[in-house]
């Protein structure tokens, strides 16, 4: 489906310029589905003059202790999966980037969509054997680094024992870093943990996001 021509001529560079930056990317984001090209160009190069905003600070949130495992993730989905799509309009994470800038850095570059194909968390492995009830995450690979967002509950632990663990290479992370054996007990090889050799842990979502927003601010391409 393409845009009408009266939707399409409705915007001039001028109507852009007037519209907030993540207004600009979810415009190009639409184009970009209906197959606009004219439009594609005009978001494109405004976008171009912009530097995104730096990353809002969210409101810490506390999870009631009354909720059960599903609940909790269902809740945490909530907050995290929208999180990841506006982070996706903010910065470049596409798979063939991230491919350009791994060339001649990674010999066996896998890239990361931050959300699994159907737009949902993804399941770590502590998940799949059983050894959490819950290990859920968003994460984005450049060259042989990772970057990740993960909410880890042990087993038969309550909801307020929820971790959230962000991966990220040491020197992003500076003093707060902790190795992975410090974070995990058990580590899954398929979900190429094994490229990941750190992060911290957080016990409020929010800081989680903040953080993880303010690592990508520094280090991910701009669209």
């Amino acid at each position: 489906m393409s845009f009408n021509p009266e939707d399409v001529f409705a915007y001039t560079p001028e109507k852009l310029q007037a519209m907030s930056y993540f207004g600009v990317t979810s415009l190009l984001k639409r184009a970009e589905a209906r197959g606009s090209t004219r439009l594609c160009i005009m978001c494109r190069e405004e976008i171009s003059r912009r530097q995104p905003p730096p990353p809002k600070k969210h409101s810490p949130c506390i999870f009631s202790s009354d909720l059960s495992v599903s609940e909790f993730l269902k809740a945490v989905s909530e907050r995290l999966i929208p999180f990841a799509m506006e982070l996706d309009s903010t910065y470049d994470l596409s798979i063939p980037t991230a491919q350009q800038y791994s060339n001649g850095h990674s010999t066996r570059f896998r890239g990361h969509k931050l959300l699994s194909g159907t737009g949902e968390l993804k399941n770590g492995g502590g998940k799949r054997d059983t050894s959490y009830s819950i290990d859920s995450y968003i994460s984005w690979r450049i060259r042989d680094d990772i970057y990740s967002l993960t909410v880890l509950l042990a087993k038969n632990k309550p909801v307020t024992e929820a971790e959230y663990q962000i991966y990220a290479p040491q020197e992003v992370l500076g003093v707060a870093y902790k190795p992975i054996s410090e974070l995990r007990n058990k580590l899954d090889k398929n979900d190429e943990l094994g490229l990941v050799k750190g992060g911290v842990a957080l016990k409020n979502l929010n800081e989680a996001m903040d953080l993880f927003a303010e690592i990508l601010f520094k280090v991910a391409p701009r669209k």
